[in-house]
C-alpha cells in the first residue's frame, strides 16, 4: 500500500488537546492525510453512516462511551475498517480483551512514536485479510460452478494404492 496517498482517518477523542497531539503526530509523517475528529458517540455513528474512513483511531476512556463500545459499533455495522485504540492508560487485561475482540492495536498516548507503524501494520493486515476473503470466495465459486466433479487426492495415498495394485497384478501373473 502506498502511504503517500491521502487516507481518511476518523479520530474519536473527547479531549481536544489529545486530539491535536494525535493529529500532529500523523501530519508529521503523512501531511496529506485527512483527519476527521469527533468527540462523542452520536457524531461517531453519524460519520460512519455518511462516510467510510480508511482507519479509526479511538480513545478508550470517554465520559459516555469507550473504545471497545466504539469498536463493537463498527463491527455491528459489518464495516471492515482497521481500528486502533489510542489512550492515556489501559489495563493489560482490557487491552488483551480488545485485541481478542478484533481491535488491531492499542497505543498509549505518551508513546505516540509507534502510532504510524501501528497504522501501517493495521492497514496491511486489512489488505491481507481482504485478499484472503477474495481468494476464498473465488475458490468456492470454482467448486460450486464446476460442470464436472472435482476431487482432491493425496499423492502418497494414491501412489500406495497404485503400487498395491501393481503388486497384486504381478503376483497373479507369476503364479
Amino acid at each position: 500500500m502506498n502511504y503517500d496517498t491521502p487516507l481518511k482517518v476518523l479520530l474519536l477523542e473527547d479531549y481536544d488537546l489529545d486530539a491535536e497531539m494525535v493529529k500532529r503526530q500523523l501530519k508529521r509523517v503523512h501531511p496529506n492525510w485527512e483527519v476527521e475528529h469527533v468527540t462523542n458517540k452520536t457524531d461517531f455513528e453519524k460519520f460512519l453512516v455518511n462516510s467510510q474512513p480508511d482507519i479509526i483511531l479511538s480513545d478508550y476512556n470517554m465520559p459516555s462511551y469507550n473504545g471497545m463500545e466504539a469498536f463493537l459499533t463498527v463491527k455491528g455495522l459489518n464495516l471492515q475498517i482497521p481500528f486502533i485504540i489510542v489512550t492515556g492508560e489501559l489495563p493489560e487485561e482490557v487491552a488483551i480483551e480488545c485485541i481478542k475482540e478484533g481491535v488491531d492495536d492499542y497505543i498509549i498516548k505518551n508513546s505516540l512514536l509507534r502510532l504510524n507503524v501501528a497504522i501501517q501494520k493495521a492497514l496491511e493486515k486489512r489488505i491481507i485479510s481482504n485478499n484472503l476473503e477474495v481468494s476464498q470466495h473465488r475458490y468456492h465459486q470454482i467448486f460450486q460452478n464446476a460442470g464436472v466433479a472435482i476431487a482432491a487426492f493425496q499423492a502418497p495415498l494414491m501412489m500406495s494404492r497404485f503400487i498395491d495394485t501393481l503388486n497384486k497384478k504381478g503376483s497373479k501373473e507369476i503364479s
